[in-house]
C-alpha cells in the first residue's frame, strides 16, 4: 500500500481529509492502518483520526466512519479539534426523512413469497433490518438497488409489509438535500453514488471545525450552555505536584483589579471575559495558569469544574445574561521558580497548550 507524493512541501496541500468504514482499522490483522497513517506522515502531514457516528452530528443514519485529518503546518494540527455531537433536539431519525407517497409505490415493495421465505428463517438469521421510525436509520450501502430480505440492509415495515427505500429517501438518510439531483443517471447508479457518498451534513461539521483552525472566532456561552446545562468539564482532583504533562493548560491574562488573588495564591474562580475562542477545546480543560502582565506565568491551577456562568453571580447586581466561562480552580504549585514570560497566542489573552510544551 503506497500513497504517491507528486508534490514538493511547498506545493502540499494545507490540509488533508480521508474518510473509510471502521472495519478499516483492523483490516490485515489490524496492519493496514498503521501502514495508511505512515504514508501520510511521509508524504508531510501530521494526521489524526477519530470514529464518527454521523447520527451523532444531525443525519439520520446510524453510520460509523473513521475521519482522518492531516495537516502540513504543526500549528493547524495543535489549533484543530474534531467537532462535537450536536445536541439532542438537533438530531434526526427516519420518520424525519420517509417520503409517505412512497408507501402507495408498490415498485417498492418486496413480494409475499419473498416475505415468506425471510420469515421461515428469521429466528436463525439476522436478517430483514426493519427500521423503526422512532431512530437513525441503519447504515446504507451502495447496493441498496438490489437490496433484499435476506441482506443485512436496512429496510421499512409499512403495515405488515416490507419495503426497500426509494433512491431520494436513500439521499435524504445520507442528509442530502432534495435540490441535490441524482436523475441525470440511472437508478441503479444513483443508489450507488448515495450509498458510498459520505454524509454532507457530517462533514459539514468536520470542515466547520477545520475553518476555525484559519480564523479564531468566539464561542457562544448561550449555546455551550444549552449543551452543558450544569459543567462542561468535572476533573478528578489534584492530590500532589505530580503534574500530568499530557494534560492541557489554559493560559489567560488576567486583569489588574484581580492580580490580588493570583498572587497570594487564594483564587478559587476564574472567570474568564466576554470573549473566548472558540479553537479551545473544552472537553479536554484540565489546568489553568494565571498570566501576570509584564511578569508572565509561574503558578499553575487545577481546574475542578469549568462551565457557563455569570461574572457576578449571586450577587444583587448580577446580569443574568452576561455569560463567560467560569472555571472553579485550587492552587497545585509554582511551575517555575520565577516568573516565565511567553507569547499568548490568542488575541494577546490567551495559550491554549499542554504541560509537556512548558517544561523543558
Amino acid at each position: 500500500m503506497e500513497i504517491e507524493n507528486k508534490f514538493s512541501t511547498d506545493c502540499l496541500p494545507r490540509f488533508l481529509i480521508a474518510e473509510n468504514v471502521k472495519g478499516i482499522l483492523y483490516a490485515i490483522k489490524g496492519k493496514a492502518f498503521p501502514m495508511i497513517m505512515k504514508e501520510f506522515r511521509d508524504a508531510g502531514y501530521t494526521v489524526t483520526h477519530k470514529l464518527l457516528n454521523a447520527s451523532e452530528y444531525g443525519v439520520p443514519q446510524k453510520r460509523v466512519r473513521v475521519i482522518i485529518m492531516g495537516f502540513r503546518d504543526l500549528e493547524d494540527f495543535q489549533k484543530f479539534h474534531y467537532p462535537m455531537k450536536v445536541r439532542l433536539a438537533d438530531r434526526k431519525v427516519l420518520g424525519d426523512v420517509i417520503i409517505k407517497a412512497n408507501d402507495l409505490d408498490q415498485t417498492l415493495f418486496f413480494s409475499d413469497k419473498a416475505v415468506a421465505g425471510m420469515m421461515a428463517v428469521l429466528d436463525k438469521m439476522n436478517k430483514g433490518r426493519a427500521m423503526s421510525l422512532s431512530v437513525p436509520c441503519n447504515t446504507i450501502s451502495a447496493h441498496l438497488a438490489k437490496v433484499s430480505l435476506n441482506s443485512t440492509d436496512p429496510v421499512y415495515i409499512v403495515g405488515d409489509k416490507y419495503r426497500c427505500f426509494s433512491s431520494r429517501e436513500a439521499a435524504r438518510i445520507q442528509s442530502f438535500p432534495d435540490s441535490f439531483r441524482f436523475d441525470s443517471v440511472s437508478q441503479i447508479r444513483q443508489y450507488k453514488a448515495i450509498g458510498n457518498a459520505v454524509p454532507p451534513v457530517m462533514m459539514w461539521h468536520v470542515i466547520h471545525s477545520l475553518q476555525k483552525t484559519l480564523k479564531i472566532t468566539q464561542v457562544d456561552f448561550t449555546e455551550i450552555r444549552e449543551q452543558y446545562p450544569t459543567s462542561i468539564v468535572e476533573n478528578v482532583n489534584e492530590t500532589s505536584m505530580d503534574i500530568d504533562r499530557t494534560k492541557n493548560v489554559l493560559i489567560s491574562l488576567v486583569k489588574a483589579d484581580n492580580i490580588d488573588q493570583y498572587l497570594d495564591r487564594s483564587a478559587k474562580v476564574y472567570y474568564t471575559g466576554k470573549r473566548f475562542p472558540s479553537t479551545v477545546a473544552l472537553n479536554k480543560l484540565y489546568y489553568f495558569m494565571p498570566y501576570v502582565k509584564r511578569k508572565g506565568i509561574r503558578d499553575l491551577y487545577f481546574i475542578k469544574i469549568a462551565r457557563v456562568g455569570t461574572r457576578k453571580e449571586g450577587q444583587p447586581d448580577e446580569d443574568k445574561n452576561d455569560f463567560r466561562l467560569v472555571f472553579e480552580i485550587d492552587f497545585v504549585g509554582q511551575l517555575f521558580d520565577e516568573y516565565k514570560p511567553i507569547k499568548l497566542e490568542i488575541w494577546r489573552t490567551f495559550t491554549d497548550t499542554i504541560i509537556d510544551k512548558l517544561i523543558p
